[in-house]
C-alpha cells in the first residue's frame, strides 16, 4: 500500500475470491470466519460476522481489536480505523504500521494535529520497510497544514531514495503550486508524468495534480489532457493478502 492517491483510504475487490458468506456464519460467528472472509476479499461480509461476534462476546473484547482494525481498514471507514487502533496501540504500542494506519486514517478526519503527533510517534530506522511512507505522510499532512519548508526537509530526505523520488517529486510540486511557482511545479510534475519508470501511483497524483496547476495557469487544455492521463493510470488491483501482511 505504497503511497496512495487516495490519502489512505483502502479499496476492496468487487467481486470476493473466498467462500461466500453463509446464514451459518451470523448464527454462529466466529473469528476464524472473519479472518477468512477478509483474506477473500469479503469486507462486507466479514464486518457483519463480527459485529454479530462482538454482540455475542463485547465490543471491547481484547482477542478481536487486531481484527477490528483490519475489517476498519478494508472497508475505508476512517473513524474506526481511529477509534480501533487507539485501543490495539494501548495493547500493542511498539507497531509502526498501526500507528501508520492511525496517521492515514487521522488525516482523511482532517484532524491534522492528531496526525502530526501519530507520525512524530513513530520510531523506526532508515532501513525499517515503512521509512518511505512514513515520512511521505509526514511530509503530506506537513503541506496540509501549510508548514512548506518542514515539508521540504522531510521530502529531500524521501527524495533521496531512488524509488521514493517520484512521489517526493510530486509532493515538492504541489507545494511550488500552492506557494505560487506555477511554472516550476509543472516542469517539476511533467517530469514524474514522463517518467515511465516510475511508481504508477507516484505518476497518477502527478497528472491530478499538474491539471491543478494548468488550471491556474489558464491552459485548460493541457489541465484536461494532464487530468486524462491520470484516469488512464490505474493503480493495481487491491490485494487482499498483502493488505493483511501489513497489519498481521
Amino acid at each position: 500500500m505504497l503511497f496512495r492517491s487516495d490519502h489512505g483510504r483502502v479499496s476492496t475487490p468487487t467481486e470476493p475470491t473466498g467462500p461466500p458468506l453463509q446464514e451459518q456464519d451470523l448464527e454462529s460467528p466466529s473469528l476464524a470466519r472473519v479472518d477468512e472472509l477478509l483474506k477473500g476479499g469479503d469486507a462486507i461480509g466479514a464486518d457483519l460476522v463480527l459485529r454479530r461476534w462482538d454482540h455475542a462476546n463485547g465490543s471491547d473484547a481484547p482477542e478481536a481489536s487486531l481484527l477490528r482494525v483490519r475489517v476498519a481498514m478494508a472497508r475505508s471507514d476512517a473513524v474506526r480505523i481511529a477509534e480501533s487502533t487507539a485501543v490495539q496501540l494501548r495493547r500493542t504500542p511498539a507497531r509502526p504500521d498501526l500507528r501508520l494506519a492511525r496517521v492515514q486514517a487521522t488525516y482523511v478526519l482532517g484532524r491534522l494535529d492528531d496526525a502530526l503527533e501519530a507520525v512524530q510517534s513513530i520510531r523506526i530506522p532508515p532501513s525499517h520497510p515503512l521509512t518511505d511512507q512514513v515520512r511521505w505522510w509526514h511530509a503530506r499532512i506537513l503541506v496540509r497544514s501549510r508548514r512548506f519548508e518542514e515539508a521540504r526537509a522531510v521530502l529531500l530526505a524521501l527524495a533521496a531514495m531512488p524509488k521514493a523520488k517520484p512521489i517526493a517529486e510530486t509532493l515538492l510540486g504541489e507545494i511550488e503550486m500552492l506557494e505560487g511557482d506555477l511554472a516550476s511545479a509543472r516542469r517539476r510534475l511533467e517530469s514524474v508524468l514522463g517518467d515511465e519508470s516510475a511508481d504508477t501511483r507516484a505518476r497518477r497524483e502527478a497528472a491530478f495534480t499538474l491539471a491543478r496547476v494548468c488550471d491556474r495557469l489558464g491552459d485548460p487544455d493541457a489541465a484536461f489532457t494532464a487530468a486524462s492521463a491520470g484516469h488512464a493510470l490505474r493503480p493495481a488491483s487491491f490485494d487482499p493478502d498483502a493488505h493483511d501482511r501489513m497489519i498481521d
